[in-house]
């Protein structure tokens, strides 16, 4: 967490590119190719924000493509981080893609 933040609130994300969020979205995707029966492959993290109460729960604008296509396409997920509730720790809330004109409610700030 980083300095200066609060349990309970919501934060930016300002490292992308941190082992520990790009993990989060690798697994978001991993289990939504298991949910959906689907072969999205992860891109990169565009924007997210991280919301600690019990835990973390991370909200991430994320680009995936179909193994077929090279254009990429955005997705909301939301992935949960409570190491003692699930093995691993990681559990998908949510993956929705989104039309091009929809953004994340609350990243766009």
């Amino acid at each position: 967490m980083a300095f200066g933040y609060k349990p309970g609130g919501m934060w930016p994300i300002e490292n992308l590119k941190d082992p520990g969020v790009v993990y989060a979205a690798k697994f978001a995707v991993k289990e939504y190719n298991k949910k959906a029966n689907t072969t999205l492959q992860f891109v990169t993290v565009i924007k997210g924000k991280q919301h600690t109460v019990a835990g973390s729960i991370y909200h991430l604008l994320i680009l995936v493509r179909q193994k077929s296509t090279t254009s990429p396409e955005k997705y909301e997920v939301a992935i949960s981080d409570r190491p003692w509730e699930t093995k691993g720790g990681f559990k998908l809330e949510s993956f929705k893609k989104l039309s091009k004109l929809i953004w994340i409610d609350g990243l766009n700030n």
